[in-house]
């Protein structure tokens, strides 16, 4: 299950460009969240893939692990940008919820989190916990990816590139398919 966070009149994060063009985080995370279902559904025979969203709309956290409880998805992975009031914050974080999680969920996160840094070459600002929703409210192993900071000149400037974010979203997929060994 493909979350592509925020969405319709939640824009979550912006940035500049050197242009003066405005980075929303609802439109990265969304084209990065298609491409990856795009992949999985032309290159991986037998995988199904359902999304919280494939267009720009709004969907309520606890309608969005709703979904793909009521789906039975075997893996939750939600897409997002960083940001930070820090104009240096750069690189690659993920998360899993950091109450109670199987053993599963932290290995899947371990190897995804280190494929994506490793294929991208991206700043590894490491493996983390959060109470975030889609993660707690999730029946399956789940995983928040925050990929760079919109914030930073030089991370928008990757994410404002289409062809970077289609190598993002295939390192995403190759991690999730280590992990799952597909």
């Amino acid at each position: 299950f493909v979350d592509a966070g925020h969405g319709g009149d939640d824009p979550g994060a912006t940035g500049k460009l050197a242009d003066g063009s405005e980075l929303r985080e609802k439109d990265i995370n969304l084209d990065i969240a298609n491409e990856i279902a795009r992949i999985f559904r032309t290159e991986y025979i037998g995988v199904e893939v359902a999304m919280s969203r494939s267009d720009d709309t709004f969907v309520m956290l606890t309608e969005r692990a709703r979904q793909a409880n009521e789906w039975g998805a075997d893996y939750f992975v939600s897409i997002h940008v960083n940001s930070s009031t820090s104009p240096s914050a750069s690189g690659f974080e993920s998360y899993i919820y950091n109450g109670t999680v199987s053993t599963e969920t932290v290995e899947k996160q371990q190897i995804i989190h280190q494929v994506i840094v490793d294929k991208l070459g991206l700043k590894d600002r490491g493996v983390k916990r959060a109470n975030f929703a889609v993660l707690r409210e999730s029946k399956m192993p789940a995983i928040l990816l925050e990929n760079l900071f919109i914030s930073n000149s030089d991370d928008a400037a990757l994410l404002s590139d289409p062809e970077f974010r289609k190598q993002l979203a295939r390192a995403i997929v190759e991690g999730i398919a280590a992990a799952w060994n597909l």
